[in-house]
């Protein structure tokens, strides 16, 4: 179970989360803008600086030059009166000095001359070409700024050429009087309209500023207001919002109470840790009988209906269902609450059906969802209809045996099916108390009941054989108890009494159907069976009943099977004689198919026909009947048969490789050996060859086997004939 995922969830808030998105977007543009802003007036307030420095530069050129012009007049003034008096050739060239002969201040402003107008004539170019200047990155001016910047070169240049020269002279340590003063005259003549022009330049470029500041400050109150507004429209849209998913919380919850206490199932929830919800069904608690379930462990509230084995089992399996990794479905029968009994006020059952879903979001499992649902009502109605389906079962199946079987063994497999089943009532009246004694009686009964199946399934009454087996089960159960007491077989009274109804309803179908009569049911019926007619003799309707067996017993093989009759023409036994022959070659005919015949595979890489063959011959002399019973199957296996011992736990390996074959014919004869891993309806038992060995000798007869690997396998008997 999936709970509505998050996508479907937030459509109703579509129009929230757009006002949302705006309003983050806003406040993340204003983020943005305000960060460019204060980058952009940063640098424009560094350039405007830049502009301002270049009127500090005039200011202090024109000053420092001024002041060098002065040091250079006074040298100039003391050089002529202390020379007065000298002849011309003794006195210096007139109106040039010595740099050396100037004061150290007057070096130092020489020197700081030099680096203003290097610093003047940088900055101007950064102005007019766009650049960089102490670390500032200039923007090329435009528009009346730049009109101001070419006015100031159009003075600087010839000013850049006089300090060029000036500088020049006092690199060659003489420095000229007549060079000074017109560089000085210069600076008085422009020093003032350079201050002007610089001074419009840092006008313009602040109300540059100043008015890119305020579309920012406009831009900034616009932003804010619709912020505001996106805001407020948030505040009321959730209110609103909030409003209407309370209201359609407390209709959602009016609701699902309304559900909750008028379904008849009990509806709850579990978390992980096995807490039940606090909202449950109301009849949750009188389906399981407890009250205040919310906040309770589940698995306490289980004690009260599963025995305190099966709790861990029931814990297993919730926590299963909260790993991602298990497949629900996959452990469905793992569930110890699929279906349960538990015993009303009134003493009655009430069957109860837990079913679990997971409640999953995200893809994340969240909680389990239990769903306990009264199944009283359907488990009786299907017991009553599984009881009649069963009845009705048991009819057709009875009128489909009766109305395919030859009437003669049909009444033959009636008589000796109560005689043994009178035969089985005797034993368990008997009173023996000797463990050896009561195995001889499970002996007893197993090889009486594995007859009658035999001669059921080659009738193919299917409730019949399943009863057998039933019993055959718990006669190996007792085989396999260390001891035995009387009450040991008491279980089997109830098949036995099921054993027995179904003959008579057979044996009622039987007569109704024959008028009473002694002949044939499908002479009666006008239907006799395929290959066979109204003037069939009982030998013959006796061997195609053989035949017709082993082709359904290599059917439930899945093998293919074929059995041929030979010399039976003239054979007269009634039923009483014919009866041990018949237990003798059921028992025979299965061992072959089951044990003998090799699947199609097989029997092909073998160089055989796919289809197996057995065949029974039948001779007589003055003195005995002989019948033989052969196929071309596997052989007998003699290194199966010491296997089975040694796992049986009768031989050491040791002692069965001393086992000479005929010990190992008499070991697989025994009761209660087989070499198969797993009984089937047809053999596994360790009985079929057991009613043969002791058929033959009630008869006073005797067997002979013989056996080549891989090749056949044959058993003779002789009978006498008194």
């Amino acid at each position: 179970m999936k709970t509505k995922n998050s996508a479907t969830g937030l459509k109703k808030y579509r129009g929230l989360l757009i006002l949302i998105g705006l309003f983050l977007l806003l406040t993340v543009g204003m983020l943005i803008a305000n960060f460019i802003s204060t980058r952009y007036f940063t640098q424009q307030s560094q350039v405007t600086s830049l502009a301002t420095q270049q009127g500090v530069f005039i200011q202090q050129m024109s000053k420092n030059l001024m002041d060098v012009d002065l040091y250079i007049q006074q040298q100039i003034h003391e050089e002529e009166h202390e020379h007065a008096n000298q002849s011309a050739a003794q006195q210096h060239e007139a109106g040039v000095i010595e740099l050396s002969e100037l004061p150290q201040d007057g070096l130092n402003r020489i020197s700081e001359i030099k680096t203003l107008k290097d610093n003047f004539e940088q900055s101007l170019q950064a102005f007019e070409k766009g650049g960089e200047f102490q670390g500032v990155q200039v923007p090329a001016l435009s528009g009346k700024a730049k009109q101001h910047a070419e006015r100031i070169r159009e003075i600087w240049n010839p000013y850049l050429g006089l300090i060029d020269n000036f500088i020049e002279d006092t690199q060659s340590n003489k420095i000229s009087a007549k060079t000074s003063t017109y560089l000085v005259d210069y600076t008085r003549l422009y020093n003032q309209t350079l201050l002007n022009e610089s001074q419009a330049m840092t006008n313009i470029l602040n109300a540059h500023v100043v008015y890119r500041s305020d579309i920012v400050q406009m831009i900034t109150l616009a932003a804010l207001i619709g912020a505001f507004l996106l805001f407020g429209l948030i505040v009321f849209g959730s209110f609103g919002q909030l409003l209407k998913g309370d209201a359609l919380l407390e209709r959602a919850n009016q609701e699902m109470g309304e559900i909750m206490s008028s379904v008849r199932e009990g509806l709850f929830l579990i978390d992980k840790e096995f807490v039940i919800g606090n909202e449950y069904s109301a009849n949750l608690e009188e389906l399981i009988g407890s009250k205040n379930l919310g906040g309770k462990s589940f698995l306490d509230v289980a004690e009260s209906l599963l025995p305190e084995s099966e709790i861990e089992t029931l814990q297993v399996f919730v926590e299963q269902l909260y790993s991602e990794w298990v497949m629900e479905d996959l452990i469905e029968d793992l569930n110890p609450l699929h279906r349960i009994v538990v015993t009303q006020s009134n003493g009655q059952p009430r069957y109860l059906d837990f079913r679990f879903f997971r409640v999953t979001q995200n893809e994340k499992i969240e909680r389990v969802l239990v769903n306990v649902v009264d199944s009283t009502q359907a488990v009786l109605l299907q017991a009553s209809l599984e009881a009649q389906q069963e009845q009705e079962k048991r009819e057709m199946e009875m009128l489909n045996t009766i109305l395919n079987t030859d009437a003669g063994i049909l009444a033959g497999f009636i008589q000796v099916t109560k005689q043994r089943l009178t035969e089985i009532n005797e034993s368990l009246k008997s009173e023996e108390t000797g463990q050896m004694e009561l195995r001889a009686k499970v002996n007893f009964i197993g090889r009486a009941i594995h007859g009658i199946k035999g001669e059921s399934s080659s009738l193919r009454l299917r409730r019949m054989v399943d009863i057998c087996e039933n019993v055959e089960d718990n006669l190996g159960v007792l085989r396999n108890q260390s001891s035995l007491n009387g009450q040991d077989f008491l279980g089997l009274v109830v098949l036995l009494e099921d054993l027995y109804r179904l003959t008579d309803i057979l044996d009622n179908y039987s007569q109704r159907m024959n008028g009473g009569s002694g002949e044939s049911v499908k002479n009666a019926v006008q239907q006799p069976e395929k290959g066979s007619s109204g003037s069939q003799n009982p030998m013959q309707a006796r061997l195609a009943h053989l035949q017709k067996f082993v082709q359904d017993i290599a059917k439930r093989e899945h093998k293919q099977a074929n059995l041929t009759v030979q010399g039976f023409e003239k054979a007269q036994f009634d039923n009483a004689k014919w009866q041990p022959i018949q237990d003798i070659l059921v028992q025979i005919l299965r061992n072959s198919v089951v044990h003998g015949i090799e699947p199609q595979n097989v029997r092909q890489a073998r160089q055989k026909s796919a289809i197996g063959e057995l065949k029974l011959s039948f001779s007589e002399d003055k003195n005995f009947y002989h019948l033989t019973a052969e196929d071309d199957g596997n052989g007998i296996n003699f290194d199966a048969i010491r296997a089975k011992a040694v796992e049986q736990g009768q031989y050491s390996p040791a002692q069965v490789a001393q086992l000479s074959r005929n010990q190992l014919l008499a070991l697989m004869m025994s009761d209660g050996f087989s070499t198969l891993d797993h009984a089937s309806e047809d053999a596994g038992k360790g009985v079929g060859m057991g009613i043969i060995k002791e058929s033959v000798k009630q008869m006073g007869g005797k067997m002979n086997v013989a056996s080549a690997f891989e090749q056949y396998t044959r058993f003779t008997f002789s009978f006498p004939k008194k």
